[in-house]
């Protein structure tokens, strides 16, 4: 069950996505019909209370049980009617609070298992507006608005309805005037949703380039762009504001064009009531019943009309939401759990386009033996980092194969890659925890016998010994509080601990001093026997260890040749 919205259901998409939806609204649903009913019925029996009391004779006196009777039915109307309403929103509230966590949720695990290239399209800020603002506006939606719209439409066609049984000549006298105004409304409610989307849009580019300006702060004061800055935020925040304009004005011109009909159409009814009064047409109870269903229809009807624009917003922001859960996810392999591979790595007439781009690699083949020490090397945008992000799986390629021990990485489940596969990327990252919990890092495998190890091959044992919590120190990826060489080293660790067969070192020396640099140098040496390494790098002396050097150029390989040791 579900309200027709301009041809749509409402919460059809919603619906999509969580099924039961319409199961847990309907009760709610039915129960919001009734108690407008009895909200329809109210003035009626007041209406009819009245009559009952100006028609009572000298010689009828006073009829005591019927005033008790319809006193008692409209007492029990208004309480069921605010009863019923107030427990609707209640439960309603609840439920929209279960929804959007389980939203929430969601939206938090597709985060974690898009495909790196989806997720690089958008930019910050409009996944951040998706989660921050676009999140509240569902709950109005399931909380609120769409209820308020259903009841307002219900009730002001039951009170037509009951307008027209009880005087059809008066409805009419009333109904001539609303045609205008609904159509008026109509078209003004098509045009602001067109400007509701562009506005959408412009919070999106205005979130972004906050985005860019609070993480490079550093840079913006470096390089006096502060005036520059401004001046390109000024254009965005008047793009906003002139979507923000429109949108406004024109949905705003809504609310008053309902209210001049409605009162027009009070003025109306009111001139032909007291006609029919003066002529005997109308008795007064009749009259003053019929006055307060002209007057409570303007409730519903101007609910009705200032929610249909929050309703589109609210739509929009829902679509948005539900764009993202139902982005594709990155597939995983299905190689046996705990597989063990011995490290041999396979390019194979690969071929690779970033989204709407030209082609990055242009079918290269190469193949490295298990244990062999490879360094990849040329200009800035020669494609070397694009085959550490396709052997890291962050990509596929567009044709050929990537191949561990002669099996398609796509087949081999992320699992098992981790445990593989350990990097050293240029820019370490660390999360909010504690330094065992980054190291470890969700690898289930990895033994308190492994970190030991591995701390003692990167060297890292001897800064978490100075520390009073030692691993358990807390730390953040900040480089006031961890410098860049603590960080290596920890993402160094990381890289080792459980013993995997390949090693990616990806610009794993830049950015740190000369003394520094020569300590993680010694430890990245130690890390690099027995395994087969992809070595990444401009430093003579990180390449020199390599077994062979392939050389890229414009996405294709130049030359390959074995490494001339550094003296």
């Amino acid at each position: 069950m579900s309200l027709g919205f301009y041809g749509k259901n409402i919460l059809d998409p919603l619906r999509e996505y969580y099924g039961d939806l319409g199961k847990r609204m309907r009760p709610y649903i039915l129960l919001t019909m009734f108690s407008t009913v009895a909200l329809s019925l109210i003035p009626y029996v007041c209406g009819q209370f009245l009559s009952k009391i100006i028609n009572i004779s000298e010689s009828d006196g006073l009829d005591l049980d019927f005033i008790i009777n319809i006193s008692s039915v409209g007492v029990l109307l208004v309480i069921f009617w605010y009863v019923s309403s107030t427990h609707c929103g209640m439960e309603l509230n609840k439920m929209a609070l279960d929804i959007c966590k389980k939203i929430r949720t969601d939206l938090n695990r597709k985060i974690t298992t898009m495909p790196t290239g989806v997720l690089e399209s958008m930019s910050a800020g409009d996944l951040t507006s998706r989660i921050v603002t676009d999140l509240p506006a569902v709950k109005d939606l399931i909380s609120r608005d769409y209820m308020a719209f259903f009841s307002g439409s219900l009730l002001s066609l039951l009170i037509l309805l009951v307008m027209i049984l009880v005087s059809p000549v008066l409805a009419l006298s009333y109904v001539i005037t609303m045609p205008a105004t609904l159509i008026v409304s109509r078209i003004i409610s098509k045009k602001s949703a067109k400007d509701y989307e562009i506005q959408k849009r412009m919070l999106n580019d205005i979130d972004a380039e906050m985005s860019e300006i609070v993480s490079n702060h550093r840079e913006i004061k470096t390089h006096n762009l502060e005036s520059a800055i401004l001046e390109k935020f000024e254009i965005s925040n008047r793009r906003f504001t002139e979507a923000k304009v429109n949108s406004e004005s024109r949905s705003g011109l809504i609310p008053p064009l309902a209210s001049v009909a409605s009162n027009l159409g009070y003025v109306v009814t009111a001139v032909a009531g007291a006609l029919m009064l003066f002529n005997g047409m109308l008795d007064l109870g009749t009259f003053l019943a019929f006055m307060i269903y002209v007057r409570l229809i303007n409730g519903p009807v101007l609910i009705s009309a200032t929610t249909v624009d929050r309703l589109r917003s609210e739509i929009t922001s829902l679509n948005r939401i539900l764009e993202i859960i139902g982005a594709p996810e990155a597939e995983d392999g299905s190689s046996e759990p705990d597989s063990s591979y011995k490290g041999k790595i396979t390019f194979r007439d690969v071929r690779f386009s970033y989204t709407d781009a030209a082609e990055v690699l242009h079918g290269i083949s190469f193949e490295v033996s298990p244990g062999e020490i490879v360094a990849i090397s040329g200009p800035t945008g020669s494609g070397k980092t694009t085959i550490v992000s396709l052997l890291l799986r962050f990509y596929n390629p567009s044709s050929g194969e990537v191949l561990i021990d002669d099996i398609n990485i796509k087949n081999i489940s992320r699992r098992d890659l981790s445990r593989t596969i350990g990097s050293v990327m240029q820019e370490p990252w660390i999360f909010r925890g504690t330094i065992r919990e980054n190291i470890v890092y969700n690898r289930d495998w990895i033994t308190e016998d492994d970190l030991t190890r591995a701390m003692e091959v990167t060297g890292l044992h001897r800064l978490t010994g100075n520390l009073p919590q030692g691993l358990d120190t807390a730390v953040d990826n900040d480089l006031l509080s961890l410098p860049l060489a603590f960080k290596r080293m920890i993402a160094m660790t990381r890289a080792i601990a459980g013993e995997p067969g390949i090693l990616i070192l990806d610009e794993a020396l830049s950015g740190l001093d000369p003394v520094t640099e020569s300590a993680i140098f010694d430890g990245l040496k130690k890390m690099m026997s027995g395994r087969t390494v992809i070595i990444v790098s401009h430093d003579r002396r990180l390449t020199s260890q390599a077994d062979r050097i392939i050389s890229l150029n414009d996405g294709n390989i130049a030359d390959q040749a074995r490494s001339d040791p550094v003296l």
